[in-house]
């Protein structure tokens, strides 16, 4: 018996049973008579639980094709109903007269409430097959196309393939695995592992000081009396001592912050400074202490900042920092242990090594052609260059690294004094222990040596002759010696910067560089450039005040909004190391603060932020994870493409509305972010609509506001305020200190612009444009280097060479078994045409070297192709046809719910 008799007979029979909501889909009710109706319809060969999702499945997807089919129009006549009635009951003794089904009966019972609810359920069920089956006709496919997807499905592939980072075979097929091999066995000790350091930490916490340091500020902080601000016969009204009333107020709040903000900071320091001082003693401490693992000599320790590594670097075992000033408070460290620097294997360093020994054997190989080049082509390396003296301002003594102290002032005295004797200011440096170098650095082209010396350049272009640049927490003094504007640089300088990539790998003459320039013309026209001024107003949502009022009244205008489906409430923190991982673990697990311990293991953010976030919104494995575990508990590491993840689990959350309380920080924002938007627009508009030159800015706006850009290429963002590129048409038509007629939008809130110069694009002269031909002619030749190199790896494949050896130190050979054509290739966006172009190949294929993004190569060998034939296909195309049926109506289904909001009530 079907569905509709089976149905149709218990509405006969038992007329209409109590029913309440069992589920809702998008607002409209799923009622638990028909939920009972449909749980009696499936077998019982299936358990309860089963039964009971099924039921409520099918009852969901029909009443979500009852919705699609009201909006998109689709009905059921009478007709179809009834001729389904008496299909259904041609034989049922209440419609029959001496066996045959008698019209005139129905027509007589039609109209009663039991059987008119039958036809209604006909026509719901007539109306929802009529409406699976329009769907399923629109997702039809022709024979061609059933062909190319079963093709998909149905095709796999084994292959072995192999990528390239271009920088990494851009070299002489002289240079093998075997001689990097080599190359590792002469030079292991450069590449002993760096020196790690064990820290231990405490937090002196400024939250642990705030009821003093309110009182603090209430005692001490200077009250301003209304009269230091205005006499009083000046207060001509009530509505302006009201005015006048409020700015005391603020004066006083302000006074009384700033104030608040030194006491807390002083009570807090005062205390750090005593726990130094036990922790000096050995005397135990009322705050935790905490080690954070070994630390690499140039890792990281979670939030814990260069300066505080580099510090711990130098210190001896034992010792303890100065308090350092952090956001949550006064921070105290202390190195526990020092690993020297260790022996590695070569498996954990072959990329350095391979890099190294390329680096090394490709210079030394061409050097004698590097140097003949250099000297027959000096003028070509020209570029202006300073002289220089640097003086490290600390000491090095005892293998450590000291700092001035009390006589850092009077050095510097000394210093500034003799800058124009170089050999006593020399002699008086190092009879301070201080270390002095001359330096030559070169203003344009080349690479400086460090990060020094780029600053120390800096300030001699910005016409400073001697000063002090402070690095990293260290300081350097300087004097400018000599300045040339045309300087030959060294070329044992050049060869330690690797500075003739360009240089000498083009070694083609003029006419070859014209004959490049001649055929790509286009591609050397400067740019459209412009300089721009105007007011720029910022979007500041920190300086809006949001009364407590307003928030509440927006919670209750848009509480809808606040539905969350079930949720959690947890803390992530990513850590990069796996013993430091288990670490962190155990401090969390001991009670110990979330945020102390994030402060020396958080090495990075994971993609979602602390607080509560819906189920739904998480990876699958970890919904799985934090739904099975208890609140308030600590889940092991979990490893992840960030590092090693350990959530701490804080309470769930069920389904329903936020309380103005979870919320009031985000409604806050939200309210303050529109009024900032609103505030900067309005203001942004009022200049816009008093100004039609540029000089009408300084009437009507503060210069505070006023900014001027450089001349710089459109298509540039402009450090101002962002991309103007959209502009380009509309700019290039204005006349100087002319409006552009609309306000802009920028990164950071909105601007008035008018057009201060212009220069169109032109074509670029052969000399401006021979830099840039060089550089292209190199790319080239470093790719044809690249594919050469690459080709050889494959002739020496294809003789049976033992792969593993040959791509030891570039990857690896990488084998994929079962690939299809809807798979994708990690790491490669273009894996759909990547297989294509394997498809047309068979068993035994090596592709040639393929380009496969910005600097990567690859190429693959096909191990096994499984094609399908017409023949194959025919034979199984119907049920085949049938199978994507099915498969493409589950799809739009799930498409489809995913746009609804479902309630499940039971």
């Amino acid at each position: 018996m079907n569905r509709i008799l089976v149905l149709s007979v218990i509405l006969i029979f038992c007329g209409m049973l109590g029913s309440v909501p069992v589920a809702w889909v998008d607002g409209e009710a799923i009622e638990s008579s028909a939920f009972s109706e449909e749980v009696a319809l499936l077998p019982d060969s299936l358990d309860v639980m089963e039964k009971r999702q099924m039921a409520l499945d099918n009852l969901i997807e029909r009443k979500l094709l009852e919705q699609y089919a009201h909006e998109e129009g689709i009905t059921v006549t009478d007709d179809e109903v009834e001729g389904l009635f008496i299909k259904e009951f041609y034989d049922h003794p209440l419609f029959c007269t001496e066996g045959e089904f008698d019209y005139a009966k129905y027509n007589n019972l039609k109209d009663t409430d039991r059987i008119r609810l039958i036809l209604d359920t006909m026509r719901k069920d007539i109306l929802i097959e009529k409406t699976r089956e329009l769907i399923a006709r629109t997702q039809e496919l022709g024979d061609d196309e059933l062909l190319d997807r079963y093709i998909h499905e149905n095709v796999s592939l084994d292959i072995s393939y192999a990528e390239f980072a271009l920088e990494d075979v851009s070299i002489s097929r002289q240079l093998t695995a075997e001689g990097a091999q080599h190359y590792w066995q002469v030079h292991r000790k450069d590449f002993e592992a760096l020196p790690e350091f064990k820290i231990g930490y405490a937090l002196v916490p400024f939250s642990g000081f705030v009821q003093q340091a309110v009182v603090a500020a209430d005692e001490f902080y200077e009250h301003v009396s209304p009269l230091e601000l205005l006499p009083v016969e000046e207060i001509k009204d009530s509505l302006q001592l009201a005015e006048f009333n409020k700015s005391v107020e603020l004066e006083n709040q302000k006074r009384r912050d700033e104030a608040y903000a030194v006491a807390l900071d002083s009570l807090t320091l005062a205390e750090a400074q005593q726990v130094r001082s036990l922790l000096k003693q050995e005397i135990p401490i009322s705050y935790p202490k905490l080690t954070t693992g070994y630390i690499a000599e140039n890792g990281k320790a979670g939030l814990l900042d260069e300066n505080i590594m580099e510090q711990v670097s130098l210190m001896y075992p034992g010792e303890i920092s100065q308090p350092y000033k952090l956001t949550e408070g006064y921070l105290l460290y202390w190195l526990i242990d020092h690993k020297p620097t260790s022996v590695v294997s070569l498996d954990e360093v072959k990329k350095k090594v391979w890099q190294s020994y390329i680096s090394d054997q490709s210079f030394h190989s061409q050097e004698g052609e590097f140097r003949s080049y250099f000297f027959s082509h000096l003028d070509e390396f020209k570029v202006p260059a300073a002289s220089v003296y640097r003086i490290e301002l600390f000491q090095r003594k005892y293998g450590r690294e000291w700092t001035l102290g009390e006589k850092r002032d009077a050095v510097i005295t000394i210093l500034e004094r003799y800058l124009f004797n170089m050999s006593y200011m020399t002699s008086v440096a190092r009879d301070n222990g201080l270390q002095v170098e001359r330096r030559m650095l070169y203003m344009k082209r080349y690479h400086y040596r460090d990060k020094v010396d780029e600053m120390i350049a800096g300030a001699v272009k910005a016409g400073e002759t001697y000063g002090i640049i402070e690095n990293e927490g260290r300081e350097y003094f300087y004097v400018l010696e000599s300045y040339m504007p045309s300087y030959i640089p060294d070329f044992d300088d050049l060869s330690i910067g690797d500075y003739y990539g360009v240089e000498v790998e083009n070694r083609y003459d003029e006419a070859h560089f014209r004959k490049y320039f001649e055929s790509h013309l286009k591609d050397f026209d400067t740019a459209d450039s412009i300089a721009v001024a105007g007011v720029h107003y910022r979007i500041d949502p920190e300086a809006v005040q949001v009364e407590d009022a307003e928030i509440q009244q927006y919670y209750q205008d848009n509480y809808s909004r606040y539905y969350h489906e079930d949720a959690v409430n947890c803390r992530f923190l990513v850590c990069t190391d796996w013993e430091r991982a288990k670490l962190a673990y155990n401090y969390l697990r001991n009670g110990y603060d979330y945020e102390l311990v994030r402060l020396g293991f958080a090495d990075t953010e994971y993609e979602i932020t602390d607080g509560t976030v819906e189920y739904e919104r998480l990876p699958e494995r970890l919904r799985n994870l934090l739904k099975g575990s208890m609140e308030y508990s600590v889940l092991h590491p979990i490893e992840t493409e960030q590092g090693w993840l350990i959530i701490s689990k804080i309470s769930e959350i069920e389904r329903g509305y936020s309380s103005l309380d979870d919320v009031r920080f985000t409604i806050r924002n939200r309210i303050a972010e529109y009024r900032a938007d609103s505030l900067a627009y309005s203001q942004a508009r009022a200049v816009f609509d008093s100004t039609t030159y540029y000089s009408d800015c300084f009437v009507y706006a503060d210069k505070a506001v006023i900014f001027e850009t450089p001349l710089q290429d459109i298509r540039q963002p402009y450090p101002e305020f962002g991309d103007i590129a959209s502009y380009r048409a509309a700019l290039l038509r204005l006349w100087r200190n002319e409006k552009l007629t609309r306000i802009i939008r920028t990164d950071t809130g909105y601007a008035v612009l008018f057009m201060r110069k212009k220069v169109t694009s032109k074509e670029r002269s052969f000399e401006e444009s021979l830099p840039q031909i060089k550089e292209i002619l190199a790319a080239n030749r470093q790719l044809e280097l690249a594919q050469d190199y690459i080709q050889g790896i494959i002739s020496d494949l294809k003789r049976g060479v033992e792969p593993d050896t040959l791509l030891y130190f570039l990857g690896g050979y990488k084998r994929l078994r079962n690939l299809r054509l809807s798979s994708s290739i990690s790491g490669f966006e273009q894996s759909k045409i990547l297989i294509d172009d394997m498809l047309k190949h068979e068993k035994g294929y090596y592709s040639p070297v393929l380009k496969i993004g910005d600097g990567r190569l690859m190429f693959y060998y096909i191990n096994n192709i499984n094609k399908i034939s017409k023949s194959d296909f025919a034979r199984l195309k119907s049920k085949y046809r049938q199978q994507v049926k099915q498969e493409d109506y589950k799809n739009w289904l799930q498409d489809y719910k995913e746009k609804k909001r479902i309630i499940i009530e039971m």
